[in-house]
C-alpha cells in the first residue's frame, strides 16, 4: 500500500449534507447529491468528500458559490484538511475498511498521531476508486 503524507483537502463554499445509512449505498447517496445540486441550480466546484461517525455519512459538497442553509444542509464558508495522510483503495467501498486499518497501522509504525477520522474521496465511482485521507498532529514532541 502506498501511503502518501503532507497531503491537503482544501474548498471553499462547501454544502453539507448528513446522512444516516450504511456504506452499500454510497454510491447511491453520491448520485442523489449530483441531483440535488442540479435542483438547486448549483455545479460541484470539485470532488465530494465524505466521512463517518457513528453511523452518520456527513458528505462535503463544494459548489462554485455561497448559498444559505436550510433543513436537509448547511453551507460553510470553507473545508480544510491539512498535513494528512493519503492512501487509495480500489474496489468496493464496503470492503475499505481493510485498507483504513492498514493505514492507521501505518500511523503507529511512523510515529503519527491522527487528529481527525478518516475522510473519502470518490475519485471514480464507476471503477471503484476512493482515496482516503487522515489528518496527522504536527507536532512532534
Amino acid at each position: 500500500m502506498q501511503v502518501i503524507e503532507h497531503q491537503y483537502l482544501h474548498y471553499r463554499n462547501v454544502l453539507v449534507f448528513e446522512v444516516q445509512m450504511n456504506t452499500a449505498t454510497i454510491a447511491e447517496c453520491l448520485s442523489g447529491i449530483a441531483d440535488s445540486l442540479n435542483v438547486l441550480g448549483l455545479q460541484p466546484n470539485g470532488k465530494t468528500i465524505f466521512t463517518c461517525r457513528d453511523s452518520v455519512f456527513e458528505f462535503v459538497v463544494p459548489v462554485g458559490r455561497t448559498i444559505s442553509s436550510c433543513q436537509y444542509y448547511r453551507f460553510k464558508p470553507e473545508f480544510k484538511l491539512v498535513n494528512a495522510v493519503r492512501a487509495r483503495h480500489y474496489g468496493s467501498f464496503s470492503c475499505i475498511e481493510d485498507k483504513v486499518k492498514k493505514l492507521f497501522e501505518y500511523l503507529a509504525e511512523h510515529s503519527l498521531s491522527p487528529v481527525t477520522q478518516p475522510y473519502y474521496v470518490a475519485r471514480c465511482l464507476e471503477s471503484e476508486i476512493y482515496d482516503i485521507y487522515i489528518g496527522i498532529n504536527e507536532n512532534v514532541l
